[in-house]
């Protein structure tokens, strides 16, 4: 391999009297000199809109998770995509997430739900066409109202810590009721 034939960078400063720059200058070396004034910043995106986004994004995950033709594997299956859903939401609204946190308040959540995912999950044995769209309409209707609860929480400057949580399952409860027939 050839040798380069660039001159080295050098920590020593120029001899005194010399009119040669060192090679290279430290950024915190740089004099104060005003730089340009930096470009208008691209409007945020409206967090409402990408918020809902998120919601459907997933809630279309979780179904095609429901679609699992193997029983309760489903299951998990959509919990990991509420979970992953809350985390992106966490983020969008800047707030902290703990992932075991995140699941706690899931798991709490779709809990008071999860009869009915057991009834779909017992049809996928009698018919197991009817059991994978009922499971699949499941999860899209638990995400979507997990999704929401969240996203009005974090809107309104909330925590995964000062979460309301039994008005919440009762929100997620209600949300599923009037969206699959329990």
């Amino acid at each position: 391999m050839a040798k380069s034939r660039k001159p080295k960078p050098s920590f020593d400063a120029p001899a005194s009297g010399s009119s040669a720059t060192p090679a290279w200058v430290y950024r915190s070396d740089t004099p104060d000199v005003p730089s340009e004034p930096a470009a208008p910043r691209t409007p945020v995106v409206d967090r409402a809109a990408a918020a809902e986004a998120i919601v459907a994004r997933y809630a279309n995950y979780s179904a095609a998770a429901g679609l699992v033709p193997i029983p309760f594997l489903d299951a998990a299956a959509i919990s990991s995509v509420q979970v992953a859903m809350l985390q992106a939401l966490a983020t969008l609204y800047q707030v902290p997430y703990s992932p075991m946190q995140g699941k706690s308040l899931v798991t709490v959540l779709v809990g008071g739900v999860m009869p009915a995912l057991a009834g779909y999950q017992m049809m996928k044995l009698a018919g197991p066409l009817v059991g994978v769209i009922g499971v699949a309409g499941f999860a899209l209707a638990s995400t979507r109202a997990v999704g929401h609860v969240f996203l009005q929480h974090f809107a309104a400057g909330g925590t995964l810590s000062d979460l309301d949580v039994g008005e919440s399952r009762r929100q997620v409860a209600d949300a599923v009721a009037r969206s699959v027939p329990v």
